[in-house]
């Protein structure tokens, strides 16, 4: 049969996930060949509260003592045209309420998929992901990589092999799946190699022993679908937790290098919100319209319900910085101080600052408009006259902008002296993308690129966990921003000028944040 593809749309991901040794061999007697527990541990990961799609004999093949045994934790689809009466009485009749549907073809599924004729109220949390694994057994995978436009393909490979003429008596028991990966349509996105105990399905004798071998996890996306700009960070974060030196800093250890690649970001491709984890852009939002307004009171942001800040605020965080006069929330002559009264005497966040020091973002405006050709165009959080008033120096310090007068278009440049890689980059990825939609809107230039520069790039040793986390997915299409009127003024911006639409991502991942 030649590939087609039944249905183009991504609306939701259909994945393939296996484990196969090297013969191509992914079970014996109806179970796996082998199993291990890094491999376990990536399954449950990937496949949790999601929807898994499988064959009959599959479904049987899962452990525990029920009669109905499901995956915990995912809504089982079950495809099966011969046991197809039976099962769905079987379901009908179990007093317990299982998250699961049964199915007599993946077309039959997928159209109800697509046509949401699944019942919401039951399975929305698991419908709300766009992510579908198929898990076997050989048949479905053959049948929906040859059909659809798969995403994602996760592979474990054991370096394994078996005597297939001594290892089990009926050659049918053996169920292979043997589809090569076509190199040219998917991108590889993430490799590990592991080596220790792999559990071995007995064959002939029925008894699983243990052997110790190679193994690895690999993890590929249709090229269709994968966010080429988000891999710019993903490959970042990847450069520095492989090729970083561990080191003490001044608030824990972390995982740094100097003067990382930088990343490059095309706002006609989208605004960069990271998809393989959720960005809060309303607390990005929130912060950087805090920034522009040239306050420093913490308070401000709470009221908001934005608590990036609450750590550095706090009386006894203020004192250990020798700020003693300092009111609870205050936090000295930080960003938005600088963007709009660079120069002037700090006398607290209360004080009236009105038509003090220099309004450096004020004059990035005007220059843009007056002399867009300028190579001047700056705007500066390092003040060294002010780093001890400061509850934090700055990490991010410069932004430069550039126009392209013949083109129409605006550009930005971020240099950052320091960059917590898993929390912070994200958001000021996001917050110096809106700040260049904002100045492209006031001064009618369309915005396009959005370079990030960074000093000393690093992960918190206590992040290592939540980024291998996030650089085992998947990558979604970026979202759209709106901003709904013509800006008239840096000084008039409201929250509800901007809009963000079509923002899908996975769910969030949690870590301390270091303060």
């Amino acid at each position: 049969m030649s590939n087609i593809y039944i249905y183009k749309t991504m609306d939701y991901n259909l994945n393939l996930i296996f484990n196969r040794n090297i013969q191509g061999i992914i079970g014996i007697n109806n179970d796996l060949l082998t199993w291990t527990r890094d491999d376990f541990l990536h399954f449950k990961e990937q496949t949790m509260n999601k929807i898994v799609v499988m064959g009959y004999n599959t479904f049987l093949s899962l452990p525990g003592d029920k009669p109905i045994v499901t995956l915990k934790g995912r809504l089982n689809i079950v495809i099966t045209n011969n046991h197809y009466d039976d099962l769905v009485t079987k379901v009908s009749k179990s007093e317990e309420n299982l998250d699961i549907l049964v199915y007599k073809s993946f077309d039959g599924f997928y159209k109800d998929l697509k046509e949401e004729n699944i019942d919401v109220s039951r399975f929305e949390k698991y419908l709300s992901y766009n992510d579908v694994f198929i898990i076997g057994g050989a048949s479905l995978y053959n049948y929906v990589y040859d059909n659809f436009n798969v995403n994602a393909i996760y592979e474990t490979i054991t370096n394994v092999s078996i005597s297939i003429n001594t290892y089990v008596q009926d050659r049918n028991r053996i169920i292979y799946f043997t589809k090569e990966i076509d190199k040219s349509k998917y991108e590889q996105i993430y490799s590990k190699e592991y080596s220790g105990s792999i559990e071995l399905n007995g064959g002939n004798k029925g008894e699983k022993r243990k052997v110790n071998g190679d193994y690895k996890i690999n993890i590929y996306q249709n090229k269709e679908t994968v966010n080429f700009q988000e891999l710019e960070y993903l490959n970042l974060i990847k450069y520095i937790y492989n090729n970083g030196k561990l080191k003490d800093s001044r608030n824990s250890k972390v995982i740094s290098i100097f003067s990382p690649p930088q990343m490059r970001f095309d706002l006609r491709k989208g605004f960069p919100l990271l998809t393989t984890k959720r960005v809060a852009w309303k607390t990005v939002l929130r912060e950087l319209l805090w920034f522009i307004s040239g306050s420093t009171d913490n308070k401000i942001l709470q009221r908001k319900n934005v608590h990036i800040w609450d750590g550095n605020s706090t009386k006894e965080y203020l004192q250990s910085r020798g700020l003693n006069e300092y009111i609870n929330g205050d936090l000295g002559p930080i960003y938005g101080f600088q963007w709009r009264h660079f120069g002037a005497l700090y006398n607290g966040c209360s004080y009236n600052y009105s038509g003090y020091g220099i309004d450096q973002l004020q004059n990035v405006i005007d220059l843009i408009k007056n002399d867009p050709c300028s190579r001047r165009i700056i705007l500066n959080s390092w003040n060294a006259k002010d780093l001890d008033k400061m509850a934090l120096p700055p990490c991010h310090v410069m932004v430069q902008f550039n126009v392209d007068v013949q083109e129409g278009f605006i550009d930005a440049k971020l240099t950052q002296r320091s960059g917590d890689m898993f929390l912070g980059v994200p958001f000021n990825i996001a917050s110096y993308a809106f700040l260049l939609h904002i100045i492209g809107n006031i001064t009618g230039y369309k915005p396009r690129y959005f370079i990030h520069d960074i000093g000393d790039g690093h992960i918190y040793e206590n992040h290592r966990d939540a980024i291998v986390k996030q650089i085992k997915r998947t990558t979604l299409n970026f979202p759209e921003l709106i901003i709904n009127k013509k800006l008239e003024s840096i000084d008039k911006i409201d929250e509800s000028d901007f809009e963000i639409l079509n923002y899908k991502h996975h769910g969030t991942i949690k870590a301390d944040m270091v303060a």
